[in-house]
């Protein structure tokens, strides 16, 4: 079978979108340089910025990716399966904090991208803070809206932030 170069080109831009999520799953996002990037992917630097201006723009793609892949995996069936909006939300919260997937299952890096991005960003990447802070308005709206919903997330969020620097028993 012959590849086209159409193809190939979509293919290595998800490659490199996929590569970015999953490292940035793990790795603070100052850690992760473009050579990593790449070297994730599976591609060469100028295959990089064939697709990207920049790190950060690769970022905005993952970030994008990772947020489709939790609404569709986890905020959509709870909003369907769920009775009620403490029940919904709850499902909501277990699928986030659950490190059984989190910790091993890297295919599926949804939730902890957005954690680990917003502790380590600073004001020098104001595209991603933007973001960042669109998905959160609107996952706080999912959870509920107003206070509820904000302090839902800031539990969510803050467990995840807190995973990343100590280890967390449950009791």
């Amino acid at each position: 079978m012959t590849v086209t170069p159409e193809i190939e080109s979509v293919d290595t831009r998800d490659r490199l979108i996929e590569g970015a999520a999953r490292l940035l799953h793990t790795q603070a996002y100052r850690g992760v340089g473009v050579k990593a990037l790449c070297e994730a992917a599976g591609v060469r630097k100028g295959s990089f910025y064939h697709f990207f201006a920049s790190k950060e723009d690769l970022t905005l793609a993952a970030l994008d990716r990772s947020w489709e892949r939790f609404r569709a995996e986890v905020v959509d069936p709870a909003v369907t399966e769920a009775p009620d909006a403490e029940s919904r939300n709850q499902a909501i919260k277990d699928a986030c904090l659950d490190r059984s997937t989190h910790d091993t299952d890297l295919s599926h890096p949804h939730v902890c991208i957005f954690g680990r991005l917003a502790a380590s960003i600073t004001e020098s990447e104001p595209l991603l803070r933007a973001r960042l802070a669109e998905i959160f308005t609107e996952w706080a709206e999912l959870l509920g809206g107003g206070v509820a919903g904000w302090s839902a997330l800031a539990d969510i969020i803050g467990r995840l932030v807190l995973a990343f620097s100590v280890e967390v028993v449950e009791a």
